[in-house]
């Protein structure tokens, strides 16, 4: 593979696929390049690592800077240098996870955040940070791109700027509810008796859940970020059915630094109602025991089935409206991206 000057790229893998079948094999090439500008004025476009992170953390709100700490999660930062030195100007941050558009497996890359100083404004820094970011998608083999944006209509003008891009914009529902511990264990659908047997993880062996994880991450709609250690979960709170020696379904629980309960995964492997009603079950009475009423639970669709999920365990509750839009790197894309002049 031949490396770009003016990009910063993915180690290339064997297919788009591979890129979610293991998110740590993820890696950018520590490329910087320089372009200059009318004002002879220097950007140097650059991955955001552990080395040079906290220079752009004013750039991006807290839960944007701790989703750096995923290896699915990646970013650009500009900087921009004259005489004074050397100064933070923008940030671009995504994600890579698979998915499926109409029965077709896909793997896409999603813009979580593009913010550009208000003093750097005007000067072609979220052109450059966007023409590194197609970067990356042209030498990874992705073809898609996603990025959801809300309906006020503060955000018109980022829509304006990445429909200048390519991208199409249509509305969607999407869920992200945090919700007490204890308005969960009040719902009456979780009141019932379990009518399966349920094993806490603690009693799980390592092996048996690695092929759980690795079973689990086939499915779309699944985080491609779940770990496969044990000691990265809840393990007190998280809980599987078992059957013989094998995992067939499983409510995965991480407790987050800001004290957060935060559901990562809630999946079976077999068609049995019963036992996702069984797996909260077994987790809420799990957390009772353990934390207070008032502790925060955090749960997010990741697929159509958890939306219809939600709907009904909360009716009262309002999806968020977004925008999403969706790019995908076809050929009329590529002549639109090259030959439209950006702001």
């Amino acid at each position: 593979m031949n490396n770009k000057s003016d990009g910063l790229l993915f180690h290339k893998p064997k297919s788009p696929l591979a890129i979610c079948a293991g998110a740590s094999q993820i890696a950018f090439r520590h490329l910087t390049c320089r372009r200059r500008s009318g004002m002879e004025i220097d950007m140097i476009i650059s991955s955001i690592d552990e080395t040079n992170k906290p220079v752009f953390e004013k750039l991006m709100p807290e839960e944007q800077y701790l989703l750096l700490n995923r290896p699915s999660v990646f970013a650009l930062g500009a900087i921009w240098e004259d005489e004074g030195g050397k100064s933070a100007a923008g940030t671009l941050v995504f994600s890579v996870e698979e998915g499926s558009s109409d029965d077709e497996e896909m793997v896409a890359a999603r813009i979580l955040w593009l913010y550009i100083a208000p003093e750097y404004r005007g000067q072609r820094v979220a052109d450059q940070l966007m023409d590194a970011f197609f970067g990356v998608m042209d030498e990874s083999g992705i073809e898609y791109a996603l990025c959801d944006i809300p309906m006020p209509e503060e955000y018109n003008l980022l829509c304006a700027y990445l429909e200048a891009w390519g991208f199409h914009f249509g509305m969607i529902n999407r869920y992200d509810l945090t919700v007490e511990l204890g308005e969960l264990s009040k719902k009456k659908e979780f009141q019932k008796k379990q009518a399966v047997a349920l094993h806490s993880l603690q009693e799980v062996p390592q092996p048996a859940f690695g092929r759980f994880v690795k079973s689990v991450l086939e499915l779309p709609g699944v985080w491609q970020d779940l770990p496969y250690s044990l000691k990265e979960y809840e393990c007190s709170v998280s809980c599987v059915y078992m059957d013989g020696k094998n995992i067939e379904g499983a409510l995965l629980v991480q407790y987050a630094g800001n004290g957060v309960l935060d559901v990562v995964l809630l999946r079976t492997l077999i068609n049995r109602p019963a036992l996702m009603a069984g797996l909260i079950c077994y987790a809420l009475r799990a957390a009772e025991k353990k934390y207070a009423p008032d502790t925060q639970v955090r749960i997010v669709c990741r697929s159509e089935a958890a939306v219809s999920l939600l709907g009904g365990l909360f009716p009262d509750a309002e999806p968020l409206l977004v925008r999403r839009g969706c790019y995908y790197s076809g050929e009329d894309e590529m002549e639109n991206r090259d030959g439209e002049e950006k702001l």
